[in-house]
């Protein structure tokens, strides 16, 4: 995880705070490294894609354009680190698309992701306190619940996204519960 323990301690804080995020020689040396991990994916026959994380330097909405900025990299919608690092992945994807060559679907209770930020929780606490602590996602009651009640945010990323292209939806703690 390409993060810190400041990050790590304080997930999605980088989007109001931009001070938390790489600076100019950090950029450089992500971007070189980003550069070596691309060039061997693609000598294999690979295309590289890259997933923003919650709790790492590339998170924020800015984040993630500042890596599509530096690199040539396929990004991958991932719906839930998006929203909880303060995006839009509706507005991603249609200012983003041309990137995006997978997509990550997930399922949230919105309400206890802005929780989560508003008390800047640490990762830890997300993905095994908190998120264990609550009750999964009832169907129908998150962000997302079955196709034919696709939430609109959802469905436009879905009408949007290239045919033919990947799309997993993520089950998880406080993710949509399946049978």
């Amino acid at each position: 995880m390409a993060g810190s323990r400041a990050r790590r301690n304080r997930p999605a804080c980088s989007v109001r705070d931009p001070s938390l995020g790489f600076d100019a020689d950090a950029w450089q040396r992500f971007a070189a490294g980003l550069a070596r991990v691309i060039s061997r994916c693609r000598d294999r026959g690979y295309e590289p894609t890259f997933h923003p994380e919650t709790g790492t330097h590339v998170e924020a909405p800015w984040e993630i354009e500042r890596v599509l900025e530096v690199s040539d990299v396929g990004l991958c919608l991932e719906t839930g680190h998006m929203l909880l690092g303060g995006g839009d992945p509706v507005a991603m994807l249609r200012d983003l698309g041309d990137r995006v060559n997978h997509v990550h679907l997930k399922d949230a209770r919105l309400p206890v992701m802005a929780e989560i930020i508003a008390d800047e929780a640490p990762v830890t606490e997300i993905w095994t306190g908190r998120a264990t602590a609550q009750p999964r996602v009832p169907r129908g009651a998150g962000a997302v619940n079955e196709m034919r009640g696709l939430p609109p945010w959802l469905r436009s990323v879905l009408v949007l996204s290239a045919p033919g292209g990947w799309a997993a939806l993520i089950c998880g703690p406080w993710l949509a519960q399946t049978e």
